[in-house]
């Protein structure tokens, strides 16, 4: 298991980006969230496998590239306490 944490910039607020990440992560078996964050980014905390996590950007780059204008991810160990993906308010 591993972890990763993932921040996007560009036109990632006010276009359905958090939603988005939910519905890329259904079906994989990942844990995390995604929010917003004052300074116009999104952030994305998520743990899995290796191949769901590379499988999950590969999906929100498809779906979002539009909107992507840069991302950063740090790859980690994962800490196994994580809920179910969802939307941090």
């Amino acid at each position: 298991m591993e972890r990763i944490e993932v921040f996007y910039r560009g036109h990632v607020q006010g276009v359905g980006f958090r939603y988005n990440a939910c519905e890329q992560a259904d079906g994989l078996a990942v844990t995390g969230w995604v929010q917003n964050l004052p300074d116009r980014r999104v952030q994305m905390v998520a743990e899995g496998s290796i191949g769901d996590l590379k499988k999950l950007l590969r999906r929100i780059d498809q779906s979002m590239s539009g909107n992507i204008r840069d991302k950063s991810v740090a790859w980690q160990a994962a800490t196994g306490q994580l809920a179910p993906f969802q939307i941090k308010h």
